[in-house]
């Protein structure tokens, strides 16, 4: 399993693979969903349910770059693009 600190990301607390109660818990407090009459969680998510179909992009490199089905959906990510978008990301995460 990949840390964040295997990525350079430090002093942050995370909380991952939390049981479904305390999520529930959490959108409940926070009113971003209800329980439905058989006590399942639901959640208004507006007119945008999903990712727009045309904004897919994977990182062409040395492992993907024959193995991809490129084209209207699969669109190519230089590996390069990826990298400085990884750094400036982690970068921000660190101040």
């Amino acid at each position: 399993m990949i840390t964040l600190s295997d990525l350079n990301i430090i002093g942050f607390k995370i909380k991952y693979n939390s049981k479904p109660e305390y999520l529930y818990n959490i959108t409940l407090r926070k009113k971003m969903g209800v329980l439905n009459s058989e006590g399942v969680l639901t959640v208004n998510t507006g007119k945008f349910t999903g990712r727009s179909p045309k904004d897919r992009y994977i990182v062409e490199d040395f492992e993907t770059a024959e193995k991809v089905w490129w084209g209207d959906v699969n669109k190519p990510y230089p590996e390069k693009n990826y990298n400085k978008l990884k750094n400036k990301i982690i970068s921000h995460l660190n101040t």
